[in-house]
C-alpha cells in the first residue's frame, strides 16, 4: 500500500503488526537553520529525515517573516536539501526555489547528549552558534547573522520525560548565546539544561520567556513579533509525524510558541550589546502510556 502526497511523492505505509515496524529502531534527524537581518527580517528552514524499519521519510520547510510583511510558510516532502561542511552549511531546493548559505563564525562546540535510556538517546549538535548567512525564496533575500543546529533522536518524541522545552539563540555582531532547558513533572528547576556563550559551555543560572542568565552575564529578551503560536499539528513537523506508526494523536496537541525578540546582552564587565534573538517555548501535551 502506498500513500501519494503531492504529484510526485510516494510514501510507503506499512502494517506495523505484520512488518514488525513497531519493534524497529527509530532514528530522527532534524537540521534547523535561521537568519535575521539588521532590520528584523527573519527566515527559518528545517530539514527532517526519519527512519523506522522499512519506512524512510524526508521533509523540509521554510518560514519567511519580513519585518514589514505577513509571514509565509511552505512545507514539502521527499527531499534532503541540507549540505553540511566544516566551515559552511548549505540549504538548496530546486523544488521549492530555496537557496541559503551559512558561513560559520567563531568556535563550534561539540555534540551534547541531552537524554539517554538504554540504546535510546537524544543528541544535539550546535553546528554554528553564529554564522554570516543569506537565504533566498520567492524573490526575497534575508541576509544577516544566522544559526545552525542538528538534533538526532533514537527515541519516540512522545516518550521523552519532558513537559516544557525552552530554546533560544542570540547571534550578535561579536557575541553568541544558545540555550536549552527541559522541565518535567512541574518542577521549578529544569531536568536538563545547556548554555553556550560564544561557543563555550557555561553554567546556566536560570531562564524564562524573558531571558536567560548566568554568573557572568544575562541576555534580556523583549518580543517584537510572534512567528508561530499553534499546536504541532499545524506546524511543519506534522507533515512527517502523521505518517509515523503508533503516533499518539494527543502528542500533536503540544503547543509551540516562537518569538523574534530584541535582545540585550549584558556582561559582568558592564559591556552591553544589542541584536535579535529567536526563541521558543514548547508545552507538550500529556500522552497516556
Amino acid at each position: 500500500m502506498r500513500w501519494m502526497i503531492g504529484p510526485a511523492i510516494a510514501v510507503p505505509v506499512c502494517d506495523s503488526r505484520r512488518s514488525g515496524i513497531g519493534m524497529a529502531k527509530l532514528r530522527i534527524e532534524k537540521v534547523y537553520l535561521d537568519v535575521v537581518s539588521e532590520r528584523g527580517d527573519a527566515a527559518v528552514v528545517y530539514a527532517m529525515d526519519l527512519w523506522w524499519g522499512p519506512l524512510r521519510l524526508a521533509a523540509a520547510s521554510i518560514l519567511l517573516a519580513p519585518a514589514d510583511e505577513r509571514a509565509a510558510a511552505h512545507t514539502w516532502l521527499g527531499e534532503r536539501p541540507v549540505r553540511e561542511g566544516p566551515s559552511e552549511i548549505g540549504f538548496e531546493s530546486a523544488r521549492a526555489g530555496v537557496v541559503g548559505r551559512w558561513a560559520v563564525v567563531g568556535r563550534v562546540p561539540g555534540e551534547f547528549l541531552l537524554y539517554e535510556e538504554g540504546e535510546r538517546a537524544v543528541r544535539w549538535a550546535c553546528l554554528a552558534p553564529a554564522a554570516d548567512a543569506a537565504l533566498s525564496w520567492q524573490g526575497r533575500t534575508v541576509m544577516g547573522r544566522g544559526y545552525a543546529e542538528r538534533l538526532t533522536m533514537t527515541i519516540e518524541p512522545w516518550r521523552l520525560p519532558i513537559d516544557l522545552l525552552r530554546w533560544g539563540r542570540y547571534a550578535g555582531p561579536d557575541a553568541s548565546v544558545v540555550w536549552i532547558s527541559w522541565h518535567s513533572d512541574d518542577r521549578p528547576d529544569p531536568t536538563r539544561r545547556v548554555l553556550l556563550v560564544d561557543g563555550e559551555e557555561v553554567a546556566m543560572s536560570g531562564s524564562d520567556d524573558q531571558g536567560v542568565w548566568w554568573d557572568r552575564g544575562r541576555l534580556m529578551l523583549e518580543p517584537v513579533r510572534t512567528l508561530r503560536d499553534q499546536p504541532l499539528a499545524g506546524g511543519p513537523v506534522a507533515a512527517v509525524a502523521r505518517l509515523v506508526p503508533g503516533l499518539p494523536v494527543a502528542f500533536l496537541r503540544s503547543h509551540e510558541t516562537k518569538w523574534l525578540s530584541r535582545a540585550v546582552l549584558a556582561g559582568r564587565s558592564g559591556a552591553v550589546t544589542e541584536g535579535f534573538a529567536l526563541h521558543e517555548a514548547v508545552r507538550f501535551a500529556p500522552v497516556r502510556a
